[in-house]
């Protein structure tokens, strides 16, 4: 596959995976739980998450995979952090995906009763706090990333 098309692909799945990730911490997040009652946020969040997390996950793959193949063509820097995020992107997104958002919905019930018990308030604040610092944590990683795949078409010389 051409250079030009892995990078068209890489650039891509980054753009895409960031999008996502800032729409949601600054627009979603914060008006959901202005315009709905906690619990209806709640819901509304956790049914979300599952394909929110997909999303990352497959960006993670794909901009792993096009750095991969795009070995000889990168500067030392870009190939190791860019498959540095990549893989560390794809196992929090896994992570999350397939034990924090489960955990998380099965947490609900209890969670938002009447008297919650304090297990479920210690267990969801535990896991709602990893998620939020493992997102913020990718975010800027990938404006790094973003950085560190900045083409420098021309140089500019100011007199």
């Amino acid at each position: 596959m051409g250079q030009q098309v892995l990078s068209f692909l890489r650039n891509l799945a980054v753009c895409f995976w960031l999008g996502e990730l800032l729409f949601f911490v600054v627009i979603f997040a914060p008006r959901v739980f202005k315009v709905l009652e906690r619990p209806a946020a709640a819901a509304l969040q956790a049914s979300i998450f599952p394909a929110y997390y997909m999303a990352a996950f497959v960006c993670s793959i794909i901009v792993g995979l096009t750095i991969l193949l795009q070995k000889n063509s990168l500067s030392k820097m870009q190939f190791i952090y860019g498959s540095g995020v990549a893989w560390l992107g794809a196992a929090v997104s896994a992570f999350s995906l397939w034990h924090i958002t489960p955990t998380l919905i099965g947490l609900y019930p209890s969670y938002y009763s009447e008297n919650p018990p304090l297990e479920a308030i210690e267990q969801f604040a535990s896991l709602h706090k990893m998620s939020v610092v493992t997102n913020g944590g990718i975010m800027f990683l990938l404006l790094g990333l973003v950085f560190v795949f900045a083409e420098r078409r021309q140089k500019r010389v100011w007199t």
